[in-house]
This record gives C-alpha cells, sequence and structure tokens, in this order.
C-alpha cells in the first residue's frame, strides 16, 4: 500500500532588500498621511481625532472596493483561513486604536515627533524579540538601539513652544504617543 503524503508548504526564504523597500515605501506613505492629516486639523481646527479616523477608513474602505471589485468576497471572507479570526480581529482593532492614537497626537503635536516616534515600531519589535523570544543581538543591532531610543527620546524631550504648551495641558498626549509604537510592535 502507498500512503501518500500531503504536499510540502513552499519554504519561504527571507527578502531583507525587499523588506528595506517595502519599509521605505510604506514610511513614504505614512510621512505623506500624516501631513495631509497634520494640514486638515490646521484647517479644520474643530475637527475631532475620531472625525479624521472616520474619513481615512470611508477612503480606504472605497478604495479596496474599487481595487477589489468583485473578487472582494473571495479576497476578504473566502480565502480566510477560519482559526486566524480572532488574531485579525485583534490586529484590526489594535490598527484602529494605533490610528486613532496618531490622529490625536498629530492634532497637537508636530509631524515630525509624531514620525520619529511611530518609527520607533521596529525598535520595540527587536527588544521584544530579545526579552521574549531570547533572539541574540549583535554589538552593532545593540548600539543601533540606544542611539535611535536616545534619539527619539532627545526629539520629544526638546519640544518646544506650542507643542510643549500642548503636552503641559494634555500630558495624555505624550503618554499616548509614546505607547503607540509599544502597540504597533506588539501585533
Amino acid at each position: 500500500m502507498v500512503v501518500l503524503a500531503p504536499p510540502a508548504e513552499p519554504v519561504l526564504k527571507d527578502n531583507p532588500v525587499k523588506g528595506t523597500i517595502y519599509f521605505i515605501i510604506h514610511g513614504v506613505i505614512s510621512a505623506v498621511n500624516f501631513f495631509v492629516v497634520k494640514a486638515a486639523f490646521d484647517r479644520n481646527p474643530d475637527m475631532s481625532p475620531w472625525q479624521m479616523t472616520l474619513a481615512r477608513a470611508s477612503v480606504s474602505c472605497l478604495i479596496m472596493l474599487i481595487w477589489l471589485n468583485i473578487n472582494l468576497k473571495t479576497a476578504l471572507i473566502d480565502n480566510v483561513d477560519r482559526s486566524t479570526v480572532p488574531s485579525l480581529v485583534f490586529r484590526c482593532l489594535q490598527g484602529a486604536i494605533s490610528v486613532t492614537i496618531t490622529f490625536t497626537c498629530l492634532k497637537y503635536l508636530p509631524v515630525s515627533t509624531v514620525g520619529i516616534v511611530n518609527r520607533m515600531q521596529p525598535a520595540i519589535v527587536v527588544f521584544i524579540a530579545f526579552f521574549v523570544l531570547s533572539e541574540r543581538l549583535k554589538s552593532f543591532d545593540i548600539l543601533t538601539l540606544i542611539l535611535a531610543t536616545a534619539g527619539a527620546v532627545l526629539i520629544v524631550v526638546g519640544m518646544q513652544g506650542e507643542p510643549r504648551d500642548a503636552v503641559e495641558q494634555n500630558p495624555w498626549t505624550l503618554f499616548a504617543l509614546a505607547i503607540n509604537p509599544v502597540l504597533l510592535a506588539s501585533g
């Protein structure tokens, strides 16, 4: 009797160049998004972060409907492994909270400060991997983490003028900004 084994899943190779390119593209798109949101808040000071989140979600849904068109059900429902639904729901909620935190911070703080602190996500992922997964770090990795973290702290501590006044009036903004990369990295 011959027993056939199920086909082996393909082994995906790590592609650091492709990952770096993706990260750069994501960074550029995020920066454009931050500047557009900041400009919208400057033009409409009464707009709340919730309204901005709703506007972004509406535009995102419209783009997805146009892009996926007739394949929407196949892409969003049929191809989803049912065992991953709880983690996908958690990740979606986490993303929605993060977008709201980012928009709240952009309302009161400069784009550069919000962008730099939000870009600390990879450093936090490495930090979590070191302590949770016992990943080993090279000396260069440790030095880069220390320098990146120190730079972000210096930028936040060195805020002057209107942003500093906004943080003093509402310290939760600074707490939310600090917790946002951790929220994103833990997803």
